[in-house]
């Protein structure tokens, strides 16, 4: 289990080992990251931990507010959480010791890191004001854009964006929930966001107008070329004033779990999470989660290891939904 939750003398912590399942009387709390308010996954990991908690016995499931994406993945590698939603790019990255990991210091830090489920797919815009005079990605030139708080996986997809763009702006770090504020005082002329719908722009979009800046095919295609794992696709018209679907990059989000949480809790939470009531009840909270599949190839076609308690599940259970 994560140090976190190491809370239990080292007799019962062995027999929890060993039967994979919590001793009886106790609780084990898995600490499930997700990320600040505002985020997507903040609101996701809640509505995940709402509802999967209560059918999983001697199971509590924490939501826990983190940096995102991009921290997630390393406070699950490192042990200082259980589960965590992150990027399919931040997990090949890791464990491949590539890109933002490539430095000798991030060496063996992504060995215990393992698939559970992917989630969605998850895209990446720019939010601006309709009278900002921003209408395309090269008008985000010269302006002050926030790109996510650090750590994020805003910021990591963010940079990955604009050094590939060739895009010449100030880049601010803000949170989340704050952007909404300095976007409103002036103090920034645009959002960087991933996860749609996001809670701080769909704030934002009912009192102002606003424009989500389409990318063209030949700038994801630039994208691709820095990282294969970007593919185009479109946001519907989500937010309020939005006309028509917006062509944007995505990538796919995955939920990842460290190595030492016990087989048999990752297959009941699991089991638990895919039953359709818990779907249907997980996509009323978040619409995000009614993409949430298996995809035990994606994982091996990108060199990720599969948690056995997730392997268990998805071979034991067809019914369970899975990539096609």
């Amino acid at each position: 289990m994560a140090k976190r939750v190491i809370g239990i003398a080292l007799s019962m912590a062995m027999l929890a080992m060993a039967s994979c399942t919590p001793p009886e009387g106790r609780t084990v709390q898995i600490h499930f990251g997700g990320s600040s308010p505002g985020a997507v996954m903040f609101y996701m990991v809640g509505a995940f931990s709402t509802v999967v908690t209560p059918l999983v016995p001697g199971v509590n499931i924490t939501n826990v507010t983190t940096g995102a994406a991009f921290d997630n993945a390393i406070q699950v590698a490192r042990g200082e959480l259980d589960l965590g939603l992150t990027q399919d790019m931040i997990v090949q990255q890791l464990l491949s010791n590539t890109g933002a990991f490539a430095d000798p210091q991030w060496h063996g830090v992504g060995d215990d890191l393992m698939a559970v489920a992917w989630t969605h797919s998850n895209d990446f815009y720019f939010v601006a004001f309709r009278d900002s005079g921003i209408q395309s990605i090269e008008d985000l030139n010269g302006r002050i854009v926030s790109t996510g708080p650090p750590g994020s996986g805003v910021q990591f997809i963010a940079n990955m964006v604009l050094d590939a763009l060739n895009l010449d702006l100030e880049r601010q770090h803000l949170a989340f929930a704050d952007t909404v504020f300095a976007m409103r005082e002036g103090r920034i002329d645009a959002v960087a966001m991933t996860g749609s719908p996001a809670g701080a722009i769909t704030e934002l979009a009912e009192t102002e107008d606003i424009i989500i800046i389409p990318f063209t095919y030949e700038q994801i295609n630039l994208l691709v070329e820095v990282n294969p794992l970007f593919f185009p696709d479109y946001l519907p018209p989500i937010y309020r004033g939005m006309v028509g679907p917006t062509l944007l990059p995505h990538f796919k989000i995955i939920m990842v779990a460290h190595r030492s949480v016990p087989d048999q809790i990752i297959y009941d939470i699991l089991n638990a999470a895919f039953q359709p009531s818990s779907l249907e009840a997980m996509t009323l909270m978040h619409p995000n989660w009614a993409n949430f599949v298996g995809d035990i190839q994606s994982a091996r076609d990108n060199n990720i290891p599969v948690h056995p308690g997730a392997l268990r599940f998805f071979q034991e259970n067809p019914w369970a939904p899975r990539q096609s």
